[in-house]
């Protein structure tokens, strides 16, 4: 068999609001075999580009779609189209383990907060002393007891604080069941350039393409961990002399897990 790809008068490229698509046309010549065996002949001959092979002008572009078409017993016309693929498309050309795709998305967490924006304790404070109004005609009597109210009230906020997530596509040989023991979990050591317990795994889906995986893993993160820090009070106020591990305790609310073994980075 022989190969002519890229006939001037018949290439072609397009762009339009879903990318660039160009096509690159040819003749094969002197495919051999029965009428069954012709068509795969034509397919698998040498030097016509492979499904997800890269456009050479342009490499954003991979083979989206080959067609042949016979002209006569032993001639067909080719056409290799190449386009900007998808996520899922880009994934069938690229070796297991590869990362595809990252989205980042804005997230809440909520956070239980003793403190103002100025580090300051949120207290509730009252001081004043009862007052008793009479009236007797025009005139207003005011009378004030000699004994002062004083109230005070610890105050605490349930307050949601912007954050991020990512959503990260990968090609994988197995299915994300194998990846189940990262759920709800936090990383235990410094992953993706971020201290230990900033990160929680908080979802993964996946579905099966041809041969291999498509998985995503959903992310998101919180700069001040996703420990649980706890202040003893006394009259709703801590003691001044506080320190961690002396009125003030962090827990461990999460299984934290290796974020290395996930085999990719953000």
């Amino acid at each position: 068999m022989s190969l002519q790809l890229d006939l001037v008068d018949q290439a072609s490229i397009r762009q339009d609001a879903s990318g660039i698509e160009a096509i690159r046309r040819g003749l094969l010549r002197d495919v051999g075999g029965t009428p069954v065996e012709k068509p795969r002949s034509a397919l698998y001959a040498a030097g016509l580009p492979r499904y997800g092979d890269v456009y050479p002008p342009i490499p954003s572009l991979r083979v989206a779609d080959i067609q042949l078409t016979p002209i006569d017993v032993k001639s067909w016309t080719v056409a290799v189209v190449y386009r900007e693929p998808s996520a899922t498309e880009l994934a069938h050309s690229l070796p297991a383990g590869s990362v595809v795709d990252v989205q980042w998305f804005s997230s809440n967490v909520t956070v239980d907060r003793l403190y103002d924006a100025n580090g300051n304790r949120m207290f509730h404070w009252y001081a004043g002393f009862p007052t008793t109004i009479s009236i007797s005609g025009f005139n207003v009597t005011e009378t004030r007891s000699p004994t002062r109210q004083i109230g005070v009230k610890a105050e605490r906020a349930d307050v949601q604080i912007p954050s991020v997530g990512a959503r990260v596509t990968m090609t994988e040989n197995q299915d994300p069941r194998s990846r189940l023991g990262f759920i709800g979990k936090v990383n235990n050591n410094f992953w993706s350039g971020s201290a230990p317990h900033t990160w929680i795994m908080a979802g993964l889906s996946g579905a099966k393409e041809r041969d291999r995986w498509i998985n995503t893993y959903e992310l998101i993160y919180r700069a001040d961990s996703w420990r649980l820090r706890s202040v003893i009070e006394f009259n709703g106020a801590p003691p001044s002399d506080a320190t961690e591990g002396n009125g003030i305790t962090t827990f461990e609310v999460y299984a934290a897990a290796n974020f290395n073994g996930l085999g990719f980075s953000l």
